[in-house]
């Protein structure tokens, strides 16, 4: 008899056991549902260094700064802008810091690109 009571207890605390797992597997799934939100892409890799905007700042002071009257950029200039990957400007522009953005013309950085670039996109030969 003790037998029976013993296996008769076994199979309903294995019942218990996996209804309880049962349970608490789909508690579990509705926390791990998929997102809606869709994830942003990692920020494209910066192409250009600070050594690279401080030759750009330093180079091509008189057309970048943000006080009038600009002057057409020199050699030395468009040098440095050629030495940025791609031509990049928008990268140098990214590294500005707060006190650049004060001193410097942004808008004028980005001419460079196009200033100095001897074979603009675009240009018909």
């Amino acid at each position: 008899m003790v037998s029976r009571r013993v296996a008769a207890a076994a199979g309903v605390v294995v019942v218990l056991v996996v209804a309880c797992c049962a349970q608490q597997a789909r508690a579990n799934a509705d926390l791990v549902q998929p997102s809606d939100k869709k994830k942003k892409a990692p920020p494209p890799p910066i192409k250009c260094n600070n050594a690279q905007k401080e030759e750009i700042l330093h180079e091509c002071e008189l057309w970048v700064k943000k006080n009038p009257p600009y002057t057409f950029p020199i050699d030395r200039c468009c040098d440095a802008v050629m030495n940025v990957p791609l031509l990049d400007m928008a990268c140098i522009v990214r590294l500005l810091t707060s006190e650049e953005k004060e001193r410097y013309n942004e808008r004028q950085i980005m001419r460079l690109e196009w200033m100095c670039n001897p074979s603009p996109a675009g240009k018909l030969n």
